[in-house]
């Protein structure tokens, strides 16, 4: 956890920053650890996550361990949001996702989750469920119409 320091004022908000994939809490190439150094510095509160064993992280539950799109990743979003707050003392909490983050961060979400903002960074793998691809996934009409989406706007295709 980063935390503000010296005469730098509070912000009274924290910052989760999930980790993607099979990568730790570091982000890929340290980008977590730069975000959140930045962000402490100008008075956020600022948690890196290793989500599902990943990382530095010990797992409970070998079956789901290192599994990034299991639906217990939800559950560790939730359990890590209500901790921020006990620890930090803050209502407002901001959670970071990219890709596989990005995915539990936004199941969170809309799984009702109380987080105050979602930063949400690589939309197409939303629409996926764990273990699914586009054709098997309950998701696939939202899949379906984001790629339709996508073509219908691509000029560069001649459409």
């Amino acid at each position: 956890m980063s935390t503000p320091k010296g005469l730098t004022p509070n912000r009274r908000a924290s910052i989760v920053l999930c980790n993607t994939g099979s990568t730790n809490r570091i982000g890929p190439g340290r980008l977590y650890v730069n975000l959140a150094r930045y962000w402490a510095s100008i008075g956020f509160t600022v948690l890196r996550l290793d989500l599902g064993g990943a990382g530095d992280s010990i797992h409970a539950d070998p079956a789901t361990e290192n599994q990034p799109y299991a639906p217990i990743r939800i559950d560790e979003v939730r359990e890590t949001v209500e901790w921020i707050r006990r620890r930090s003392g803050f209502d407002s909490v901001v959670v970071f996702g990219l890709c596989s983050g990005a995915f539990n961060v936004f199941h969170a979400a809309i799984d009702g989750v109380d987080l105050q903002h979602a930063i949400i960074v690589n939309p197409a793998t939303f629409y996926l469920g764990a273990d699914q691809t586009q054709y098997t996934s309950p998701e696939s009409v939202l899949w379906s119409a984001q790629t339709l989406r996508r073509g219908l706007l691509n000029h560069a295709s001649g459409g």
